[in-house]
């Protein structure tokens, strides 16, 4: 099982928000971030909406900003596996 798959905007052959949207479909469960240098709030909105993107960072990002999100987003996975009620 994949957990947490967290991915550029900008890849050859496919963008970021596509492979996200891709996983969304065949692995709701897996929690997706993309990483961009792009500010296009519409790509974002798009990338949040069609694959439902639980982080959108622009980068640079600090590396304690990443390991924060992705500590946040196991807790989150856990607590939603555990059935324990989550803060929305």
């Amino acid at each position: 099982m994949i957990d947490i798959i967290v991915s550029d905007e900008r890849m050859p052959g496919i963008s970021g928000a596509g492979l996200l949207t891709r996983v969304c479909r065949a692995y709701p469960d897996t929690i997706r971030i993309i990483l961009t240098g792009q500010t296009d709030i519409t790509a974002a909105i798009q990338a949040i909406n069609e694959g439902e993107i639980y982080r959108f960072l622009t980068k640079p990002v600090a590396a304690t900003d990443l390991a924060r999100t992705l500590h946040e987003a196991l807790s989150l996975k856990k607590m939603t596996e555990d059935g324990s009620p989550t803060l929305v």
